[in-house]
């Protein structure tokens, strides 16, 4: 639904987001995306830039991160993004 927040959902250190196809399917009410990492990483400055050039920022969204991805969420969210829900 376009008036419901985005859900990006960032994965752990796997970097696939395989196991949110899930958490997906049971969303139904809001549009849920996992933003994949590339596969050979070079730390998290270089995993922040490549979340934040897949963020979409056009209406309210939220950040999910699990594990590993729990400190990308943090400093992408103290960099205050547009429409950050979340």
């Amino acid at each position: 639904p376009e008036n419901s927040p985005r859900i990006f959902v960032l994965p752990g250190l796997d970097g696939t987001g395989i196991a949110y196809r899930a958490l997906r399917d049971f969303l139904t009410d809001f549009e849920c995306r996992v933003i994949d990492y590339p596969r050979e990483s070079h730390g998290y400055a270089a995993l922040g830039q490549h979340v934040r050039s897949r963020l979409e920022t056009d209406r309210p969204f939220l950040l999910v991160g699990e594990s590993y991805a729990g400190p990308l969420v943090v400093s992408i969210a103290a960099s205050r993004p547009p429409k950050l829900a979340g």
